[in-house]
């Protein structure tokens, strides 16, 4: 059996890449590859894939998670697998979250692909072992954030972004005294002891990207 795969990247010589790599084996024929979610979305060929291969971070209004949600109802059988340059935790959640098959970090394709593209097909999900790790290691801190009070969580996230007390209180409409209680209640909950600490996690797990600043 062939299964025909389509692939999604907003880099052309990505594509490429990826379609040599797949296309070494006779199990699998890419038969669509698209700049764009937009793009395969509205291609004829999005309901005959077997496989979606796509990136997380696309060049368009549409993001790869956007992307395997619009295409789930449109073909229902299909497998998905990521090949992206992000690792953080968050997205591996997300990933599962919407019932990915696969996730590979691009720096992996090379040696990973077809050894996944044979698991997913053989019915079994593929997250590889770098992946896995790293999710090990970060779910319990992101436990942590996800058990913050929704005021803390925003005071969290602006603390991340590199404000200050005084323009935290005035964006949230609460007391200097408040955020500084807030800040301290963070600081204990993950043992942090600044500012800078919170924005390391952050963008370590993916809450935050350097577009944020």
């Amino acid at each position: 059996m062939v299964f025909d795969i389509i692939l999604v990247d907003d880099h052309q010589l990505v594509r490429d890449g990826f379609k040599r790599i797949i296309e070494t084996s006779d199990e699998y024929n890419v038969i669509g590859s698209y700049s764009s979610a937009e793009e395969a979305l509205v291609s004829s060929k999005i309901q005959q894939a077997d496989i979606l291969i796509t990136d997380i971070s696309l060049d368009s209004e549409i993001d790869g998670f956007c992307l395997i949600e619009q295409f789930k109802p449109m073909n229902p059988l299909a497998k998905i697998v990521i090949l992206s340059m992000y690792e953080s935790a968050l997205y591996l959640q997300q990933a599962k979250k919407y019932q990915v098959n696969g996730f590979i970090h691009k720096r992996e394709a090379s040696e990973l692909l077809l050894e996944a593209l044979k698991t997913i097909t053989h019915g079994e999900n593929y997250f590889s072992n770098n992946m896995m790790s790293k999710l090990s290691q970060a779910e319990q801190a992101l436990e942590t954030f996800n058990r913050l009070y929704p005021r803390e969580a925003e005071v969290f996230l602006l603390l991340a972004k590199g404000n200050n007390v005084k323009n935290i209180a005035f964006e949230l409409g609460i007391a200097v005294k408040t955020v500084h209680s807030h800040r301290l209640n963070i600081y204990k909950k993950f043992g942090f002891t600044s500012g800078f600490e919170i924005t390391k996690f952050c963008l370590l797990h993916g809450i935050i990207d350097n577009n944020d600043f």
